[in-house]
């Protein structure tokens, strides 16, 4: 497909991220019929789905994403148009929204050839939980179906919130949220600034903000998704983020973080809004879609446009990777899944795949449709994966 601007409005569907202004350009798009193979032919290719629409429900698949995305409502005019695209088009997209999907190599690829997961896998997906300290030092495990409130702090065992409110003291409180391995949690700092923590992060926040100065948050290591509150709710009180040897400044925005502790770099992708990367030798401004790369060893900050998509992808659910080297793929996987790799053949970490899977399948899922490629072979052994 020669067309990036109807590629980039494929991908946003998929991964749940279109607006209805794009959907509308989507579907006028669609409504060509010599389009609708195209559309066919790039799901089957990009994503190595065969699928029949007799075997999902698009009824069901329209209203998981029409509910995701916020419309139509029910009396649009361009409701009748809208479905006749979602007949099609969510049928093909349903396998990656609600069922699973196939990964591929762009060195071996069959789209077309069905595999059975093996049901005795017992290496399980992560879940929603998290190590709440407090300032005085004490540690609260939070998990689903436990209940915890505590002065200003509640959580149902899946999300953290705090009182909204500031204080006119310049005393801060400090918490700090921890993500084990297998993990992942959100929190709703008081200032309404909301927070997606990935697995084996952590973050260091205020209680409460302190009026009128600068609402400062570390990332001390991990991957966090911030939703940042404007500063016009804030008494004009900018937000700022500090990692390892960088500091971000925003005055309301979305953007994600990526600052692994075993990680050579630090990237920052910005989604919506603007903010000032910075280094303490060199300041970067980015602009949505825009990705800043920080490594280590160098002074200098690094600047390239990126589709966000698949990197806000595991806040939504999903991996979603592009051309993807196994090496790096796995160290994500071994997060979420908490397990050991360990690479028999050094030379198979370099190996690119591409594809999209929900994070709540069991990791058998993904490793037989990666072997399905003839080109790697996985073995089990307790909770270490080995890679031939």
């Amino acid at each position: 497909m020669k067309d990036k601007r109807i590629e980039e409005l494929i991908v946003k569907f998929i991964s749940k991220a279109i607006t209805e202004p794009e959907l509308e350009e989507l579907s006028d798009w669609f409504d060509q019929q010599e389009n609708q193979q195209l559309f066919k032919d790039y799901i089957q290719v990009n994503y190595a789905l065969d699928y029949n629409l007799s075997n999902f429900d698009s009824e069901r698949a329209k209203l998981v994403l029409l509910d995701k995305i916020g419309g139509p409502d029910e009396a649009s005019p361009g409701k009748i148009r809208k479905l006749r695209f979602y007949k099609y088009a969510v049928a093909a997209a349903i396998a990656i929204l609600v069922s699973l999907a196939v990964f591929y190599s762009k060195e071996d690829l069959d789209p077309t050839t069905e595999i059975i997961a093996n049901t005795e896998a017992s290496i399980l997906p992560g879940t929603d939980k998290a190590i709440l300290t407090l300032d005085n030092g004490k540690h609260i495990t939070l998990e689903k179906g436990k209940q915890v409130r505590i002065d200003e702090v509640t959580s149902n065992g899946e999300s953290i919130r705090y009182k909204k409110g500031q204080k006119e003291s310049e005393e801060i409180v400090y918490n700090y949220l921890t993500i084990p391995r297998g993990g992942q949690f959100f929190v709703e700092l008081s200032d309404g600034t909301k927070v997606w923590l990935n697995s084996e992060s952590k973050l260091k926040y205020p209680v409460s903000f302190v009026s009128g100065a600068p609402r400062s948050v570390e990332l001390i290591y991990g991957e966090a998704y911030f939703d940042v509150s404007s500063s016009t709710e804030n008494n004009g009180a900018s937000f700022r983020v500090q990692t390892r040897n960088q500091n971000i400044e925003v005055l309301g925005t979305e953007f994600n973080i990526s600052a692994y502790e075993n990680d050579q770099s630090i990237h920052t992708t910005l989604i919506e809004g603007s903010i000032a990367v910075s280094n303490g030798a060199e300041d970067k401004i980015l602009d949505p879609g825009m990705q800043s790369i920080l490594y280590m060893d160098e002074a200098e900050i690094q600047v390239k446009n990126v589709d966000v998509n698949y990197v806000a992808a595991w806040k939504n659910g999903l991996f979603m990777f592009d051309k993807k080297p196994l090496g790096e793929m796995m160290k994500v996987l071994a997060r979420w899944y908490n397990i050991d790799v360990e690479f028999e053949n050094l030379e198979k970490r370099d190996l690119e795949f591409s594809g999209i899977l929900k994070r709540g399948n069991e990791i058998n899922v993904l490793l037989e449709k990666i072997e399905h490629t003839g080109l790697v072979k996985f073995s089990l052994q307790d909770n270490k994966i080995l890679i031939k």
